[in-house]
């Protein structure tokens, strides 16, 4: 007697996440039925790796989990904004004040070289340290910036991480 094999065939899927979301998508996924084949660096993005996954074609509420994969993917990406713009936030504001004092500061630099004299001297100085002061309150108009930024998003961060749990545990009972 000959015995027969069982084939399986799969559904293929790549997905691209970055560095520090590489778990959570790896966790949201298996929950989803999905396997984890591999995981490589994203071309031409260090901070990214591309997650490939395989799951069996023929599994189970499958219209279901697709309907629950959107809404995890949905999370995952609002997730992904959220975090960039913490990191993101004041970038703008301290950029712009940054240039602002480099300029203040190179035309005092300007006076010193085409005026001359005491008078050139001492305005070209004045407006040299008040450059310099504009650039140092660029830093720390970021930083203040950034942190009612990240307070203002943390609360919004973990209802998007609540949802996702939401989710997974919906797929899961799947």
């Amino acid at each position: 007697m000959s015995e027969q094999v069982k084939s399986i065939t799969y559904d293929y899927k790549t997905v691209k996440a970055r560095r520090d979301m590489e778990v959570v998508v790896c966790d949201s996924y298996q929950v989803l039925g999905w396997e984890l084949t591999s995981s490589s660096v994203a071309e031409g993005s260090p901070s990214y790796v591309n997650l490939s996954f395989k799951r069996d074609r023929k599994i189970a509420n499958k219209i279901q989990l697709l309907k629950e994969q959107e809404k995890i993917d949905n999370n995952l990406s609002n997730i992904d904004i959220l975090q960039r713009s913490k990191k993101s936030a004041g970038w703008t504001a301290g950029v712009c004040l940054g240039i602002l004092g480099t300029l203040v500061l190179g035309s005092g630099m300007s006076i010193i070289m085409t005026i001359g004299g005491l008078g050139g001297t001492i305005a070209g100085v004045v407006l040299g340290v008040a450059g310099a002061g504009v650039v140092c309150l660029a830093h720390f108009l970021r930083k203040l910036i950034r942190r009612k930024k990240i307070s203002k998003i943390n609360p919004i961060l973990e209802v998007e991480f609540d949802k996702l749990a939401e989710a997974c545990e919906k797929a899961g009972a799947l």
